[in-house]
């Protein structure tokens, strides 16, 4: 954001008069006006206005000379813009003197999380603004949000202690900073709720990262996650693209919060559903695959068309929308024995012959999943 890199450059020149006067100069030449209120800010801790700070800023600097010309000794800049803002103007009555570094600690913690170090909300959604209102909206500079949310966090916490709780979060927060790019915001975006802006980045390269986060999550060993329903805790998460997703950023949140609910809907995983999957290539075959429902016995069905991201098969087991199930593939039938995992998307029911056409989409893209099919010319 810009308000607050203006006020960072500014506390970065601490008490080098000249290099905060140049600084200064700089950065009003760069932003206008505008700038004279977040340098009276930065120095102040008070915001004076636009047009009062610029009036305040160069008076100090003439007060400072004044004061050299009749005493023959030259103040700081920033005792003189003190002494002018308290003696001449009496804009100031009651000083609190603070360390340039603690100001910029203050500053800081006003717009952090203080459990896990991340960006807050308001933070995140300001800057996610002021940087999309300067990107091209053609298509030629895109950028991602994405959502994620803790899936069960509330039965983690009951089970395993708020503490545990806090510590999960901290943890998790360590694990998205580790998976995103230079220059990416990430946030705490409220309880268990995460956001990540990504500038400069297309849907493929969003879609991976989102990934990346989510199966490190899936991977960690979190204390006391083995008294879960699910044995594992996990997060879900929604992904937007400006400009195609959302113009603006409060479109682009509102996307990525649809998909993410999407994503709640089955868990561990990121909407839309693998970005790439719709350009995979399908193979045509006609094979036999057994399948199954948790806790319940294997089924059989017939495998008509296949991708690294799902397959489509008929049976005339009644499967239901979004169902997990498990997948076996058996040797004459395959080149080699596998199990696989994966939801179904979407069915067909034919009534009047019984069985049922069933879309699957695997839970992570089976890039290798041709060497096992019968007929086709292995590509290890």
């Amino acid at each position: 954001m810009v308000t607050n890199e203006i006020q960072h450059q500014v506390l970065a020149a601490g008490h080098n008069d000249a290099l905060l006067e140049s600084t200064v100069a700089a950065l009003v030449e760069e932003h206008g006006k505008a700038a004279y209120k977040e340098v009276m800010t930065a120095l102040t801790g008070k915001n004076f206005g636009t047009a009062q700070s610029a009036i305040c800023w160069l008076e100090a600097q003439q007060h400072r000379q004044t004061i050299e010309q009749k005493c023959g000794w030259r103040l700081s800049l920033r005792s003189a813009l003190l002494d002018y803002l308290q003696q001449q103007t009496k804009r100031m009555t009651n000083p609190v003197i603070i360390e340039a570094e603690f100001l910029e600690n203050i500053r800081h913690s006003s717009i952090t999380d203080g459990l896990t170090g991340l960006f807050d909300q308001l933070y995140f959604k300001g800057h996610l603004h002021e940087v999309l209102n300067k990107t091209p909206r053609n298509g030629t500079s895109q950028a991602a949000v994405i959502l994620l949310d803790l899936d069960h966090f509330k039965q983690y916490n009951d089970r395993c202690g708020h503490l545990a709780g806090d510590e999960v979060l901290a943890r998790v927060a360590d694990i998205i900073r580790t998976q995103v790019r230079d220059g990416d915001v990430v946030a705490r975006y409220g309880g268990e709720e995460f956001a990540v802006f990504l500038p400069r980045c297309d849907r493929g390269e969003a879609c991976n990262i989102a990934e990346r986060i989510r199966q490190g999550i899936a991977a960690a060993d979190f204390p006391g996650q083995a008294l879960l329903d699910r044995k594992n805790l996990t997060i879900s998460g929604g992904l937007a693209v400006f400009p195609k997703d959302g113009a603006d950023a409060r479109a682009l949140i509102d996307k990525a919060d649809q998909e993410l609910y999407r994503a709640k809907t089955r868990r561990n995983c990121i909407y839309p559903s693998k970005c790439e999957r719709r350009d995979t290539p399908r193979h045509k075959v006609s094979s036999l695959v057994e399948f199954t429902r948790t806790g319940q016995s294997f089924e059989s069905g017939v495998v008509f068309d296949i991708s690294k991201g799902g397959l489509a098969f008929s049976c005339s087991d009644a499967l239901e929308q979004e169902e997990r199930v498990t997948l076996r593939f058996q040797k004459p039938f395959w080149r080699d024995n596998f199990f696989c995992e994966g939801n179904v998307r979407r069915i067909q029911r034919l009534d009047d012959i019984g069985l049922n056409f069933v879309a699957l989409e695997f839970d992570s893209l089976f890039d290798d999943f041709i060497r096992y099919i019968p007929g086709h010319a292995s590509t290890h």
